[in-house]
């Protein structure tokens, strides 16, 4: 699995920023609100009901790949927990 950042919008009110987490380092960051705004409408985006669904359908096809394939399933589910923790702490 490949290195990427998986981001998040945070939409304060003074402008939205960027909270991006790293799937295989874990590494997360936040974006400020005038890069986030360049870099926004070139992102792919994705309503988390259908990013579920995909989830489930990988989880099903690894089943197949062995233990190869769940660790990198285990990589993208770590990257979204981290990024829920990080817009929990401006939430809360």
């Amino acid at each position: 699995m490949p290195n990427v950042a998986v981001c998040m919008e945070i939409p304060f009110i003074d402008g939205a920023e960027g909270a991006c987490s790293w799937t295989v380092n874990g590494k997360s960051h936040l974006i400020s609100h005038n890069k986030w705004v360049k870099i926004r409408p070139t992102m792919i985006m994705i309503e988390s009901k259908y990013w579920s669904q995909i989830r489930l359908e990988w989880k099903k096809a690894c089943r197949l790949a062995g233990q190869e394939c769940n660790i990198a399933l285990d990589s993208v589910d770590s990257t979204i927990k981290s990024l829920d923790n990080l817009l929990n702490q401006y939430f809360d």
